[in-house]
């Protein structure tokens, strides 16, 4: 009886395992892509014609996040920063670009990007 109880105990543990490290990979999938800036919130929002004018000028800011755990950010064409993310939920991540901590969210009913620090936030689409 004991025994038949150790192997349920390691079957069940065994499948845990699994199934945990199976919902990370599909959190990460959330997050993963080519992101462009649509919109910012905070004090100081800037209005949705002048980003329209940036963008047609070229002056997009943009978020690469891949699967590798490396993400970067191109703001206006210049390298912002580099650095490394992780999936906590299939909503969160964690994010850290040259030592500052990022708070990010994914919006499953719009496929946004909240990228947030402090009282202002940057709002990302998915490009692929």
């Amino acid at each position: 009886m004991k025994k038949r109880f150790l192997g349920i105990f390691a079957l069940l543990a065994v499948l845990c395992i699994a199934l945990v490290g199976c919902g990370g990979a599909a959190n990460k999938e959330n997050f993963i892509g080519e992101w462009q800036m649509v919109a910012m919130e905070g004090e100081d929002p800037v209005p949705e014609e002048d980003l329209q004018t940036m963008k047609d000028l070229g002056m997009t800011v943009d978020l690469s996040i891949a699967e590798d755990g490396t993400c970067n950010l191109v703001m206006f064409g210049e390298d912002y920063g580099s650095g490394e993310w992780k999936a906590t939920s299939a909503t969160t991540c964690e994010m850290t670009i040259d030592d500052q901590a990022i708070d990010v969210t994914y919006d499953a009913e719009t496929g946004h990007l909240r990228f947030a620090q402090g009282e202002s936030a940057l709002i990302f689409e998915r490009l692929t």
